[in-house]
């Protein structure tokens, strides 16, 4: 190789490598500059104007002028089709908790600074950055991006390199939609519903005892049907849409959780009140007191324990040596 041969592969950087990487998975990149500041901090800014707005074969003619660019970023939303959760803490449980909120993902970067971005299929409805009320109560630093931009694995800045730290870009194609999808979207245009049971409810009429009844038979029937948590999530954003006071996301989100589990454990009896528990012990019961042990649980439900009275004895009338005094759990 000759020496100018060599001069010029080291003048390529990470924009000029990299750009037909990304490009050749979808991603339209843009060459960043990393400009450090007099408080010792390091701004990313983007190297064009109108970045937002580079299709693929846009950044591809960028590499001719920005061969030295160490820095590569690309837009987040509609015209990527990627959101990022950003951590802006090097705490691994944070990552956890983030993933166990929103689901899993296969592809986690790290920054110089020691956060994190977790990286997720954008929605097609999703249009800024937010910081979820679930994250400023337990005061972590979680923010999620649904617009602008991100700096992408392996810019490199003074302060050090951005990299992945799980998965590889081959991963991106692999992205899944976050749980709790209704954040940062816009308000949802819907019709007023007067049939949803949530109709008109306000903080301290029942709203989530409420929503756990609606979704519950809907949880059912999307599980059977081989349909996914994001359907009853949807679904459980309308019926809340309809309250006066509608509740916050990560309440809905809750509860979400909650039937969708109870749904995948089998333990979704929600609405179903034809269902009567029974014990080991009761098959120990004689044949009579066994009908009227489930009489009394189809009509006073599977965990009610009261009295019974003679008054019971005009419909069972063969059972009334059983009944003075005798209680049912």
């Amino acid at each position: 190789m000759t020496r100018r041969r060599e001069r010029a592969a080291r003048r390529k950087g990470v924009f000029n490598i990299w750009q037909p990487r990304y490009a050749e998975r979808g991603i339209a990149t843009f060459p960043v500059r990393f400009v450090a500041r007099g408080d010792n901090k390091i701004d990313k800014v983007p190297a064009v104007t109108n970045y937002m707005k580079f299709g693929l074969r846009g950044s591809t003619e960028l590499t001719r002028k920005f061969a030295d660019a160490d820095g590569i970023g690309f837009a987040l939303g509609t015209r990527n089709g990627i959101a990022v959760v950003d951590i802006d803490t090097p705490e691994e449980n944070v990552v956890a908790d983030v993933m166990k909120f929103y689901g899993s993902s296969p592809l986690i970067a790290r920054s110089p600074s020691g956060g994190h971005h977790i990286y997720y299929r954008h929605n097609g409805q999703q249009r800024r950055r937010v910081r979820d009320p679930y994250w400023l109560d337990r005061g972590a630093p979680v923010d999620v991006l649904a617009n602008g931009f991100i700096v992408a694995p392996p810019s490199r800045s003074s302060k050090g390199a951005y990299e992945f730290v799980q998965g590889v870009l081959d991963d991106v194609a692999q992205l899944r939609i976050m749980r709790g999808t209704t954040v940062g979207l816009q308000p949802a245009k819907i019709r007023p519903d007067k049939s949803s049971p949530l109709h008109g409810l306000r903080e301290h009429d029942g709203r989530n005892d409420a929503l756990f009844r609606a979704i519950g038979p809907i949880a059912r029937e999307i599980h059977r049907a081989s349909g996914t948590r994001e359907q009853l999530l949807q679904i459980a954003m309308e019926h809340n849409q309809q309250c006066s006071q509608p509740m916050e996301n990560a309440e809905v989100n809750g509860i979400v959780d909650s039937v969708w589990r109870m749904t995948l454990e089998d333990r979704n009896y929600i609405g179903v009140r034809e269902l009567v528990f029974f014990k080991d012990e009761h098959l120990e019961l004689d044949p009579y007191a066994l009908k009227l042990l489930m009489f009394l649980r189809r009509h006073q439900g599977p965990h009610a324990t009261f009295w019974c009275t003679n008054s019971l004895a005009s419909q069972f009338e063969a059972f009334t040596r059983l009944l003075p005094r005798t209680r049912y759990p």
